[in-house]
């Protein structure tokens, strides 16, 4: 209990023994051992994931089993995929702008994070109140909050577009991809919420002191997030230019010059009214009208 005078991150009770933390507990030994395996582990598995399929953009997921800010850059990538699956009118904006407009964010969020954990360090060693570093964290955490509040947003938003305008992506085959993003983007935000509460409350807080919570609504929430992309892989479904294998559902197309002639394509490629292209991409099959 010594310290109560002192308005730093030691204040609070702190944990017996040789352990000098600013937390109300010892960490947990066993947490860390499991986390450090389920971690390495699936970094492992998504890198000979994304080396087997040469879908190297998913290179961010491996990295994300090391820092949760760079995982997120995955999911932005992810869901700018799935925009150029579906096509432009999709998402109000461009995949470029995700990565852009969201990693941008991360990296103000991160930067602002980083400067008040060592101002709120700097104020500590000289006994000083660590409110203003604090409080510069803590903006930091909920900018990116914001941030990834704002992408769900644009994410429903996408599969409100794509259901609406009955784009190519409510097919059996690609429903596990959106359920995986969309779980795992469910647990970075959970955790999110987790963080900004418990800063929040502050060094001495009920979360930051009960080490439970860490393990369930951070660590859990990054293990879930990544480990489902283990098992629903974009390299599975998406080629490394995200061109979807579309099934070869047949439509026909009046011709002009042939009254009684039509065409069966490919509905992923625009028809063409020339009967004399016969790209193979295309793949043109003549079939008589009945």
């Amino acid at each position: 209990m010594g310290h109560q005078e002192t308005p730093n991150i030691f204040t609070g009770c702190h944990a017996l023994g040789k352990w000098n933390t600013p937390y109300d507990y010892v960490p947990w030994k066993a947490a860390g051992v499991v986390f450090v395996l389920f971690f390495g582990l699936s970094g492992v598995v998504h890198m000979i994931q994304f080396s087997w399929k040469r879908t190297w953009w998913c290179s961010v997921f491996t990295i994300g089993c090391l820092a949760p800010v760079f995982f997120t850059a995955g999911l932005y990538i992810l869901l700018g995929r799935l925009i150029m699956v579906a096509g432009r009118e999709s998402s109000y904006l461009s995949p470029k702008a995700y990565l852009w407009i969201f990693c941008v964010a991360d990296l103000i969020s991160l930067l602002m994070q980083a400067a008040g954990g060592g101002l709120a360090s700097i104020e500590s060693s000289a006994r000083k109140s660590t409110a203003l570093g604090s409080n510069l964290m803590l903006a930091g955490i909920v900018f990116q909050t914001a941030s990834i509040t704002i992408f769900v947003i644009c994410a429903v938003d996408f599969v409100r577009r794509t259901s609406r305008r009955h784009l190519d992506l409510h097919r059996k085959s690609l429903n596990p991809m959106l359920y995986a993003m969309f779980f795992s983007l469910t647990c970075v935000y959970i955790r999110s919420i987790y963080r900004v509460v418990e800063l929040a409350q502050g060094w001495s807080g009920f979360l930051i002191t009960h080490q439970v919570y860490f393990v369930v609504l951070d660590g859990m929430m990054m293990v879930l997030a990544v480990g489902v992309f283990n098992f629903v892989h974009p390299g599975w479904l998406l080629s490394p230019k995200s061109e979807f294998a579309m099934p070869k559902k047949v439509s026909t197309v009046s011709l002009d010059r042939s009254p009684n002639v039509s065409y069966a394509t490919n509905p992923a490629y625009p028809p063409t009214l020339n009967p004399a292209y016969q790209s193979p991409q295309y793949r043109l099959t003549p079939v008589r009208d009945n």
